[in-house]
């Protein structure tokens, strides 16, 4: 390509774009894929420090044990890890596959909160955690329901 003309042009000789806006993700997009790399990244940092952190966990035997926080570090990165390069690359199915995902691991994530805290000085910020979580999962849920409302009305996401 030369400027704004392809050498291999057709025979109508029009100049094609270089608009990129075909490739662009809006701000919104690239704030929820930050949110589904943030949450593999923890997955991952909690399996890797279950590996490292193994014997410690073993001598203060903390409970449900280290096996526990290493499966589940590795199933949160692994499915979260598959949703974001999923819904970054715009696959049909992401969608779906991350609105159950994130109702999963948001649900096993309290289910863990709740059953395995033993410290009642770790529930004096439950309102919070409470509060966090609707807003990231509501978040997530509205964005995914705002882009998919989009596209079945023919709206693109230019700027």
């Amino acid at each position: 390509m030369y400027g704004r003309f392809d050498l291999n042009q057709t025979n109508d000789m029009e100049p094609k774009s270089f608009s990129m806006s075909k490739n662009r993700r809006p701000f919104l997009f690239k704030l929820f894929s930050f949110i589904l790399f943030s949450m593999a990244v923890m997955g991952g940092l909690r399996f890797f420090q279950s590996i490292y952190q193994w014997q410690y966990l073993l001598d203060y035997q903390v409970k449900p044990g280290p096996l526990y926080s290493l499966i589940s570090g590795l199933l949160i990165a692994v499915i979260m890890s598959i949703g974001m390069v999923g819904f970054w690359l715009r696959k049909v199915w992401s969608k779906t596959y991350l609105q159950i995902s994130i109702a999963i691991i948001s649900i096993a994530w309290w289910l863990d909160y709740l059953s395995f805290t033993k410290n009642s000085a770790a529930f004096s910020n439950w309102p919070f955690r409470l509060l966090a979580t609707m807003i990231v999962v509501g978040f997530l849920y509205g964005y995914l329901q705002i882009s998919t409302q989009k596209n079945r009305l023919g709206i693109k996401d230019e700027k």
